[in-house]
């Protein structure tokens, strides 16, 4: 015949006040914590199987709270319509008409893995844009990114290196008296060196 093995099933107040203490090898469950203990015969109300037996919440599973910081949990949904109104932090949610993967921001679902866009895999820009400079040097080209572009600069306010042609009133600086080099012979110079010549002989 089968042998039927019935557990003292009591609050836990209850347990604490049994008289005499339970005896050794006496289990006992508390219907209010839910928690197994077994008597020694002389600790009151018994020692508890597992300091960190684990109570399943209302839904059957185990908390949160006694799983690794890195276990979450994953719900799916038939797509991104069908989730629920408020995410859960913590929670990743998987779409099954996608396979993405969503995470709940605390107001909106993000996805965590973006499905790559054009920009992630273009080699051109849909539509060319214009370079262009402006001020003293003015030059443009057309960019779409497929290559290098080069751009040709002119100038209308810039002398040319070669033959420049000066107008108005150029400037430079002037030479010390005795210079003899190609530098520049300013007026000013000019007229220092003729105050400073002597001609000898003949009058005029």
């Amino acid at each position: 015949m089968p042998m039927k093995i019935q557990l003292r099933r009591i609050t836990d107040a209850q347990r604490l006040a049994l008289n005499p203490v339970p005896a050794a090898g006496e289990p006992i469950w508390t219907t209010d914590t839910k928690k197994l203990y077994i008597g020694d015969g002389t600790t009151a109300g018994g020692i508890v199987v597992d300091t960190n037996q684990i109570t399943l919440d209302g839904n059957g599973k185990i908390p949160a709270s006694f799983l690794p910081s890195f276990v979450d949990d994953v719900l799916e949904a038939a797509n991104q319509a069908a989730l629920p109104a408020t995410g859960t932090a913590g929670v990743l949610y998987v779409t099954l008409d996608t396979n993405k993967v969503w995470r709940w921001s605390g107001t909106a679902y993000i996805e965590i893995s973006p499905t790559a866009g054009n920009a992630d895999t273009a080699t051109k820009l849909a539509t060319a844009r214009a370079i262009t400079l402006t001020g003293v040097v003015t030059g443009s080209a057309s960019f779409d990114g497929s290559a290098n572009i080069s751009i040709t600069t002119s100038s209308t306010t810039l002398a040319p290196l070669a033959n420049p042609a000066f107008t108005g009133a150029p400037t430079a600086p002037t030479a010390t008296a005795g210079t003899n080099t190609t530098q520049l012979a300013t007026t000013a110079f000019v007229q220092a060196t003729l105050a400073n010549l002597v001609i000898d002989g003949g009058t005029a």
